[in-house]
């Protein structure tokens, strides 16, 4: 196919380390995820879970070639019969089929009726009318198809598949995925024929009167149909310029069943997939396979290159002349090895290898590999996908798509080609891998090669024999117009050709029994003023700054590269190496062949590691800080990296199934003296975990007992899937934790702002205290705080004595409070809900509170658990100064840090009578043995006071003549605080028992 292309090798750091990289599959497409999601069971054109990349930088060079101004196949007569698909939803079978129909007759052959009913009911998919071409391509590729229409005519009633053991005209087991680029699109209908693609139909955008269409929206597309030919001046409501459509409805619909689709079309040309490859069913009787499906998905490790090896088993001799394999990316090159022999990871006995094929487009390809084995053997692919980092085709389940039968101990994958994981049923990577062997039992094969497909007029192309078997003769006819015409020798053989055009090569073979084996690789040979010139590895790439490229060239006799001073070796060279130090970089090929020329040109796009890229590189983030935006492309995983359990997307301490590690970077914080943070990220999709180690190094160890994962999280409670943690408790002061950060949704990348923000509460030190009016309630909570260095405490001696706490308590988490004294100089405080404890401190200054030297403060009461309560009060203390700011600290008790509480300041003595309320306000009985009612009230705050100024009952939102029980009150003379619409009355009572 091309001539001296060496191995394409790039530097190790172009891609990321395959040390510790973690195998990964690729997400399915965004837009089958939705499908499947809505449960759509319909007809028609459904999407493929595949994803394929196309390069956006591909050009082709159109200085020597023109496209008329109007193409159309029905003139060529390169078009079978319109035909009808009736009420079934068959229409992708009906343009994969009509493609192949069409591709027969580009290449000679008569007009011929193939069966879209067996397409559509054999495939083996979830689907009983609709598909796609991917399916179209795993019914094809394992040579299920196509057969006659005779042998399995077309009824749109029947759905299930009653052809099956039909052998099938013909081969067709290749496909190309074309990308969306008109120029591409016009070159090969021009040049292979029709193409099948697909489109969002609905009858509103249909113009009747002159056979148009035209949408705008957004909507998937929902109709497969075959696109042959085009019209530069045709006129639609979206402008002037039209695609020529045939449709499956029929003869009667449209123009004559075809139609005309603007250029500008939400969906003109979309997934375009052509059937190059017509083979005779004599050259293969036998498939080795496991992947019925095809490619369903790919896997990688998150660079451009990966590797897989299949194990098939055999008992009797064959001759196989073909690997198959699925590419997923535009410009991908591999390397195919055979061998014998696998001893743990060792492969011995090479059978057969090719290295350097190129792979223009994504697709299914057959290369050609010829050996011969009667044992059982291993085929090993290298693959090279530039821009795609899952490089590796494979077979899954999906539901409500495929179900395959996973096979087990006969798959393996690599990162570097050595160290071999093995995968399938029973496995953590159940999938089957998609390589083929197509092969013959019979004693000879005929198979050859050329190294050049596309050649100048007038110039050589050399064509090898791989055939195998005993052989004696071979015939040669190198089709119209060769030099030399023929040949008896097995060759190499050098061929020119004096006209244009595509050349039909075909190789005979006979051993010394009469026994005869042939192939014919129809138009295999493209003869043009023309020829294409291509770099290895594309049209564009991505490479680390500072790193070294190489480069191939092919498609010519000879190469000059420039510019000179970008070039590392010889320039004429077809091999050389490049060092970009712009962040942009051109280099261009010329190429020559005879009388033709052509160029290409490859852009190097250079870019850096993150500067966090890695755990000891990791960036010091400020709390309370948003921060950013910070990038993971390009971003590697280190050997030994950790990282969380897969589970579900929004578990605490979990990732989503997404492929683990897939491009990290790395962040620290200190803890503040709350022990308690909150991360919040903004942005892509990601996810992060938060480590706690002794340093950095201990992360990466490899050791797990050197460092533990404390937190992590996976689109937790955010709804744009960008990674948050609510919460963290327990860190230590002013150590560092580290924070790992990583694409999610099989490896997003982007940018995205993070901010570590330290819950605390507002009054967690003394010069933050809150300050509370007398005779209010305050509802308060200690969540979040912290302790203070040298903060004081009172002395641990009794639990209910004032002034004092309970024996060896300490503080947990305090929180502030301040008040300034009445004219009375004497209040009680008290407190409801958890079991805390509180403090009061006279200081000239709040920061003396925090001096170390008890000599800057007095404490003036202080208690916990006063009288048997749980949450403790201070009973009425004096000696206050008027309008002197005095400090209460509260702390939570024992076990029980936090929790929620209220306090209440009361002046004493207690407020007097209301004029306003009181007048109407009734106590009775009154003195009271058991219990009382309050009446002339609505809804009103109700405190009762013994005469030490502690409170010893409250009732909140007390209704009008509802009883207050005081069974449990000591004899003697109490106060009744009412509270109502913000007016105060104090009454007494007097418990008599």
């Amino acid at each position: 196919m091309k001539k001296n292309l060496l191995t394409l090798t790039l530097i190790i750091s172009l891609f990321q380390s395959t040390f510790g990289q973690e195998l990964k599959q690729a997400p399915l497409s965004s837009e089958f995820e939705n499908f499947i999601k809505e449960n759509n069971k319909v007809t028609g054109d459904i999407p493929s879970p595949s994803t394929y990349v196309f390069d956006k930088n591909f050009k082709l060079d159109l200085s020597k070639i023109s496209f008329p101004d109007v193409y159309d196949l029905r003139n060529e007569m390169e078009v079978s019969s319109v035909k009808s698909q009736g009420n079934a939803g068959h229409c992708w079978s009906f343009a994969a089929i009509g493609a192949i129909e069409a591709r027969s007759l580009k290449l000679g052959f008569e007009e011929i009726d193939l069966s879209e009913h067996n397409m559509a009911t054999c495939h083996g998919f979830e689907w009983e009318e609709g598909g796609n071409q991917s399916i179209a391509t795993a019914y094809l590729s394992r040579l299920s198809g196509p057969i006659l229409e005779t042998q399995d005519p077309y009824n749109d009633y029947e759905f299930s598949c009653s052809a099956t053991n039909t052998e099938p005209q013909f081969y067709v087991p290749e496909s190309r995925f074309l990308p969306k680029n008109a120029d591409i699109i016009k070159y090969y209908l021009m040049n292979y024929g029709a193409i099948a693609v697909s489109y969002y139909h609905n009858d509103s955008y249909f113009r009747s009167y002159n056979n148009t269409y035209y949408y705008s929206g957004e909507k998937g597309s929902n109709h497969g149909v075959l696109l042959v030919g085009w019209n530069d001046n045709k006129t639609t409501s979206g402008g002037t310029g039209a695609w020529i459509i045939k449709n499956s409805w029929g003869s009667f619909w449209g123009d004559d069943g075809f139609f005309y689709m603007s250029y500008n079309d939400t969906h003109a040309i979309d997934k375009a997939t052509l059937y190059p490859l017509r083979l005779e069913t004599n050259n293969i009787d036998t498939i080795l396979m496991y992947d019925d499906f095809g490619e369903i998905t790919s896997y990688g490790y998150g660079n451009y290159e990966g590797y897989a090896l299949i194990k098939h088993s055999i008992s009797e001799e064959y001759n196989f002349n073909k690997v198959g394999t699925y590419i997923g990316a535009m410009n991908s090159i591999i390397d195919i090895e055979v061998f014998e022999t696998k001893t743990d990871d060792i492969l011995t006995d090479t059978l057969a290898k090719k290295y350097d094929l190129f792979c223009e487009f994504p697709g299914y390809y057959t290369f050609d590999v010829p050996f011969t084995t009667n044992k059982d053997f291993y085929i090993k692919i290298k693959y090279f996908t530039p821009n795609d980092q899952h490089p590796i085709p494979a077979e899954v389940v999906v539901d409500d798509y495929a179900y395959p039968e996973i096979e087990s101990q006969v798959g393996w994958i690599s990162a570097n080609g050595e160290n071999w994981k093995q995968i399938g049923a029973g496995t953590n990577d159940e999938m089957d891998l998609c390589i083929r062997a197509y092969g013959s039992k019979s004693d000879i094969k005929s198979s050859f090669t050329s190294d050049y497909e596309t050649i100048c007029l007038n110039s050589l192309v050399e064509f090898t024999s791989n055939s195998s078997g005993n052989i004696t003769k071979y015939s040669w006819d190198f089709g119209k117009d060769a030099t030399p015409a023929t040949a008896s020798s097995e060759g190499p053989i050098a061929v020119s050709y004096s006209t244009e055009g595509f050349k039909t090569v075909k190789l005979v073979v006979e051993n010394e029994f009469g026994t005869k084996d042939s192939v014919i690789l129809y138009n295999h040979i493209n003869v043009s003023n023309e020829i294409k010139v291509d770099i290895a590895p594309g049209d564009s790439i991505f490479l680390l700054r500072g790193n070294t490229l190489e480069l191939n060239a092919y498609g010519a006799y000879s190469y000059n590269w420039y510019p000179e001073n970008m070039i590392i070796g010889n320039v004429s060279s077809n091999t050389v190496e490049v060092s970009p130090v712009s962040d942009t970089t051109l280099i261009y090929l010329d190429g020559e062949m005879n009388t033709c020329s052509n160029t290409d040109s490859l852009i190097i796009y250079l870019y850096d590691l993150p500067e966090n890229d890695d755990v000891c590189d990791a960036i010091e983030l400020t709390l309370n800080k948003e921060e950013g935006p910070f990038s993971n492309s390009y971003a590697t995983v280190q050997e030994n990296e950790p990282h969380p359990v897969e589970g579900g997307c929004t578990t605490p301490l979990e990732w989503c199934e997404e492929g683990g590690l897939q491009n990290s970077i790395w962040f620290k914080f200190t803890a503040p003296k709350s022990g308690t943070v909150k991360i919040n990220t903004e942005g892509f999709d990601n996810q992060i975990a938060v480590y706690d180690a002794e340093n950095c190094t201990d992360i990466i160890s490899g050791n797990e007992s050197l460092y533990e994962l404390i937190a992590a999280n996976d689109d937790y409670s955010s709804t744009n899937y960008a990674a948050s943690i609510d919460e963290i408790t327990g860190l230590t002061a002013n150590k560092t934790y580290w924070i790992q950060l990583d694409g999610s949704a099989g490896g997003d990348e982007g940018e995205c702002t993070i901010t570590v923000t330290e819950l605390k509460a507002s009054n967690d030190s003394p010069c933050e205290a809150k300050e509370l009016d007398l005779r209010t309630t305050y509802s308060e909570n200690n969540n979040y705080a912290s302790v203070d260095e040298n903060e004081p405490y009172p002395d641990n001696t009794d639990c209910t004595t004032q002034n004092s706490w309970c024996p060896n308590d300490n503080l947990n988490a305090t929180v502030w409070y301040k008040f300034t004294s009445p004219a009375s100089e004497q209040v009680s405080i008290q407190s409801t809900g958890f079991d805390n404890q509180i403090a009061v401190y006279e200081v000239s200054e709040c920061n003396d509170l925090l001096s170390g030297n008890s000599s800057n403060y007095t404490i003036l009461a202080a208690n916990d658990n006063y009288e048997g309560n749980e949450a403790a009060s201070i009973e009425l203390f004096n000696g206050l100064t008027e309008g002197t700011v005095y400090y209460i600290q509260v702390d939570g008790k024992n076990d029980e840090f936090y929790g929620n509480f209220t306090l209440y300041i009361n002046e004493w003595p207690l407020a007097t009578e209301d004029i306003n309320i009181s007048q109407n306000i009734i106590i009775y009985p009154n003195p009271v043995k058991d219990n009382f009612i309050i009446s002339g009230i609505e809804c009103a705050e109700i405190s009762i006071y013994n005469t030490s100024g502690t409170l010893v009952k409250k009732l909140e939102n007390h209704k009008n003549n509802t009883p207050i029980s005081i069974s449990n009150f000591n004899s003697g003379l109490y106060y009744i605080n009412i509270i109502q619409d913000n007016n105060t009355i104090t009454k007494t009572i007097s418990i008599i028992k």
